[in-house]
């Protein structure tokens, strides 16, 4: 089996829901579908309307290199909507009302998504897409499964058995595959140049296969994933020292790392750390 380029690869989120473990609840998938999912995630955890909290409460949804599937389920209603959230290049404030549906979703890793979806990714960039107009046969089929009774393992289970089925003829992109290591290895700090001449290729071409497999071309995603491993070291730190955070990040000074911060966050590492 080939390795494992996003084994490391765990986006980081600024959304509070998401530390409550009643509020927000992820599984993974098989092994053999890491390579292209992330996670499969479901919030609230327990679709309880006596235990909703923070209801309506705003959150900052950042920048995180994946693309998600989302399905809000009413169960009341016994309705739902279901679209697809776009590689992201800019914050989204929202208010999530855990009152009335519970969302279960598919995080895909970076390309992860194209092999299922067969859309030029950079369609959905910072865009939320109804699902059906993209591909009515993979929405009912997912949708399906999320409606069902089963418990939330066996839907992942079931989940992992549809997404498998789907693989039969899965071939990787290696110019995009090992442009993507190189990034992720290097947390962001990798030169466009660089990329373009180790896979042999021009820029403008890796441009246009990263926004056809990514959603963005590769100087935004490099900013992206270099973004999130300095707010990672931000949340970690038992004592921020933004200068240190900014060179060890690779940003020019301070300035410059704050500046980018705002960019994807809409807020400053101080608030965040606050």
């Amino acid at each position: 089996m080939k390795s494992n380029i996003f084994k490391e690869f765990m986006p980081v989120s600024l959304a509070t829901f998401s530390q409550d473990r009643m509020l927000y609840s992820e599984y993974q998938p098989c092994k053999e579908l890491c390579r292209a999912i992330n996670c499969y995630w479901v919030s609230p955890s327990i679709y309880n309307l006596d235990e909703r909290r923070y209801s309506k409460k705003k959150e900052i949804i950042i920048p995180d290199g994946c693309l998600d599937i989302i399905f809000e389920i009413n169960k009341q209603k016994n309705d739902y909507n279901s679209f697809i959230v776009g590689m992201m290049s800019k914050p989204l404030i929202t208010s999530p009302d855990f009152s009335n549906s519970q969302i279960y979703a598919i995080r895909f890793n970076p390309a992860g998504a194209y092999y299922f979806i067969n859309n030029q990714l950079a369609d959905f960039t910072d865009l939320m897409v109804d699902f059906k107009s993209v591909s009515k046969k993979l929405e009912q089929k997912l949708a399906a499964i999320f409606l069902s009774e089963k418990s939330i393992h066996e839907k992942v289970k079931l989940l992992d058995s549809f997404f498998l089925s789907q693989f039969d003829e899965w071939h990787e992109n290696a110019i995009i595959i090992n442009s993507l290591a190189s990034i992720l290895r290097a947390k962001g700090n990798t030169k466009i140049k660089k990329l373009s001449q180790d896979q042999y290729v021009s820029e403008r071409h890796l441009n246009r296969m990263f926004k056809q497999w990514i959603g963005l071309a590769p100087k935004e995603f490099t900013r992206v994933i270099r973004f999130q491993n300095a707010l990672r070291n931000v949340l970690l730190a038992d004592d921020v020292n933004l200068p240190l955070i900014a060179i060890a990040n690779g940003y020019h000074d301070q300035a410059h790392f704050i500046n980018e911060f705002k960019a994807f966050s809409g807020i400053t590492p101080t608030q965040v750390v606050k």
